[in-house]
């Protein structure tokens, strides 16, 4: 499986989906609990990503939030409009 070329389309990263703000803006605080579920979940979500071969995205915008998200990654996402 390794050597099997991987495509991945984002609509959006699933850690920011997750998150307890808007624009930007923190409405409330994660529980201690909920931040020890989330980290290894957002640490699989990145690393995993990272094995694709080819990235699309639904848009220019989610194209920005996932170069920001995933800086890691060098491959910039093509965008594929639904």
């Amino acid at each position: 499986l390794a050597n099997l070329p991987r495509a991945y389309y984002c609509h959006f990263p699933d850690q920011l989906l997750t998150r307890n703000q808007v624009n930007g803006v923190t409405v409330s605080k994660p529980s201690p609990l909920r931040s020890l579920y989330r980290k290894p979940l957002d640490s699989l979500e990145s690393f995993c990503t990272s094995f694709s071969n080819c990235t699309a995205v639904n848009s220019n915008f989610t194209k920005d939030v996932f170069l920001s998200t995933f800086p890691k990654i060098n491959s910039p996402p093509i965008i594929l409009y639904p």
